[in-house]
């Protein structure tokens, strides 16, 4: 008599390892579908980096002039200023801004592509005013 070897897998051992295998894959996914939203936040984040840049060099610019209230020229874009610092408009820190991808400004506004809420998923500059400097809020709730 000769004895027959078992080779694979039995069935209830594949079911087995498919049923571990879908509960790894359901407590991994929400981590990893959740990167987009990262994503629009750090790209948010270094928009406002880059305009908070370019409001120090235009104030400094502004500085050395001598006329808080005279248009300077950034890169060959003429930018309209207040105050030491651009206006918050198409002439001003818009003027300045170079921005690619899904994000965009408008009236001193950045705003992200493919955002849940782009009311709140945003960058706003204020204008600089005779008593206070320009500023940014960031506000990524709505990524």
């Amino acid at each position: 008599m000769t004895k027959n070897k078992q080779q694979g897998f039995t069935l209830i051992e594949l079911i087995m390892v498919i049923v571990i295998l879908g509960i790894l894959a359901a407590t991994a996914l929400p981590k990893f579908a959740d990167l987009g939203k990262d994503a629009r936040i750090a790209a948010l984040e270094g928009a406002e980096g880059a305009m908070k840049s370019v409001m120090a060099m235009t104030h400094g610019q502004s500085l050395i002039n001598g006329n808080p209230n005279a248009s300077i020229t950034v890169e060959g874009a003429a930018v309209t200023m207040r105050n030491g610092y651009p206006t918050k408009n198409a002439a001003g820190i818009d003027a300045t801004l170079n921005l690619s991808g899904d994000l965009s400004i408008r009236n001193g506004t950045i705003s992200i592509t493919g955002a849940a809420n782009a009311a709140t998923c945003r960058v706003t500059y204020t204008q600089a005013t005779t008593t206070a400097p320009a500023s940014t809020a960031i506000d990524t709730s709505g990524c």
